[in-house]
């Protein structure tokens, strides 16, 4: 069950077939007139190209079959891995399968702006990032929250993380937050600041950030928003 371990094999079984292309080079034997070998090397790349469809086949049903279809390959069902691998599955003879693409790059089709497009000039230094005006609903749905910081550490592996524990009033969330480069961990603790309660959570550095603390960016300095006054911790921000 070790997944990532079984891909990192196959991938080194499709290295080798590579590596095998690039010393028999099977253009030269083609230009060369030596079809007996160039038979056989091309046989040897699409058995292994068989073998790696098979094991990869749990991994991307789909493509796998398709491709293996391309081959003119059996069918992946009615057996075990171990006996769809072995050496020998494609006959000599067999016609191929229909060709065609298997992971094809969709385009995305840009739709024309009913507003004219933002000039592309280069901003100069110290201008503002303007954003799409919203509605005042749009705002209504942001919940912000006084919370105080009652922990807070390094994430381990990273320079700029920190792992933030913010009492909101209610309950205490866990936020990693990119402050480890302008705050002291000890420096943050017994901080009130300003907290985005409602932002859906996520994984940063495999740490799940159940919240956002906000904080302002200029300059090359970021500073945390706090407030003026000694407001209750979960008092909602307007």
């Amino acid at each position: 069950l070790e997944f990532r371990n079984a891909l990192e094999a196959v991938w080194e079984l499709i290295s080798k077939a590579n590596v095998c292309i690039d010393r028999e080079k099977p253009w030269a034997l083609y230009n060369s007139g030596d079809m007996e070998k160039l038979g056989s090397v091309l046989y040897s790349v699409l058995e292994t190209g068989r073998i790696v469809l098979n094991m990869l086949h749990p991994f991307i049903p789909s493509a796998a079959e398709q491709m293996l279809r391309q081959l003119g390959a059996p069918e992946t069902g009615g057996s075990d891995l171990p006996d769809r691998a072995k050496w020998g599955g494609l006959v000599a003879g067999n016609p191929l399968g229909e060709l065609a693409p298997v992971f094809v790059k969709r385009k995305v089709q840009k739709q024309t702006p009913e507003k004219p497009a933002p000039s592309n000039k280069k901003k100069e230094k110290g201008d503002k990032v303007v954003k799409p005006e919203i509605a005042i609903d749009d705002f209504a749905k942001v919940q912000l929250v006084v919370g105080e910081i009652t922990n807070a550490e390094p994430v381990e592996g990273s320079q700029k993380l920190l792992k933030l524990a913010v009492d909101i009033g209610d309950e205490v969330r866990q936020a990693v937050a990119g402050m480890r480069e302008f705050y002291e961990p000890d420096e943050m603790v017994g901080k009130k600041v300003i907290f985005l309660a409602n932002l859906a959570p996520a994984k940063i550095f495999g740490i799940e950030s159940q919240g956002m603390i906000l904080a302002a960016e200029g300059g090359g300095i970021v500073s945390l928003l706090s407030i003026d006054k000694d407001v209750p911790i979960g008092s909602g921000i307007r």
